[in-house]
C-alpha cells in the first residue's frame, strides 16, 4: 500500500489535519522519541481480497448407428411412390437423372431401396450403397 503522501487523499489522511488521520496515524510524544518535539508514526493497513471463479464445461456426444438387417425389409411395396431405376431422384448439372443422396428412395424390380450415401449404383439388396426397405 502506498503512503499517504503518494495519494491525493490528504484531505482524509494527512497527519494531524485529515478528516480520518487518526485511523491511519498515531501520535507519539517527543519525549518517547528522545527529542523535544512531537512525532507522528504511520500505520498502514493492507486488505487482500481473493476472488475464485469456477467454470464447468459439459460435453455430450451422441452417436447414431444404422444397423439394417434383412428383418427390416417389409413386404407389399408401393413402388409407384418412388422413381424407378434408372431415373435417379437427383440430377446432374444438365438436369439428367444421375444419382441418389443419403435417404433418397428408389424402386427397382418390385422393391424399394434407400440410399445409405451418395450413389449412382443400381438399387439391390446386394449393393452396399442401398438398404432394402421392402420387396
Amino acid at each position: 500500500m502506498a503512503g499517504w503522501c503518494s495519494s491525493n487523499s490528504d484531505w482524509a489522511y494527512a497527519p494531524g489535519t485529515g478528516l480520518y488521520w487518526q485511523q491511519a496515524w498515531s501520535q507519539a510524544s517527543g519525549a518517547s522519541c528522545g527529542t523535544g518535539t512531537d512525532t507522528v508514526t504511520a500505520t498502514e493497513t493492507a486488505t487482500e481480497t481473493e476472488t475464485a471463479t469456477e467454470t464447468a464445461t459439459e460435453t455430450e456426444t451422441v452417436t447414431e448407428t444404422d444397423t439394417a438387417t434383412d428383418t427390416d425389409v417389409g413386404t407389399g411395396c408401393n413402388t409407384s411412390a418412388y422413381p424407378a431405376y434408372p431415373n435417379f431422384p437427383r440430377t446432374d448439372w444438365k438436369g439428367d437423372p444421375s444419382h441418389a443422396l443419403k435417404g433418397d428412395r428408389m424402386s427397382h424390380q418390385g422393391g424399394v431401396y434407400e440410399a445409405k450415401w451418395w450413389t449412382n449404383a443400381k438399387p439391390s439388396s446386394s449393393a452396399a450403397a442401398w438398404k432394402a426397405i421392402c420387396q
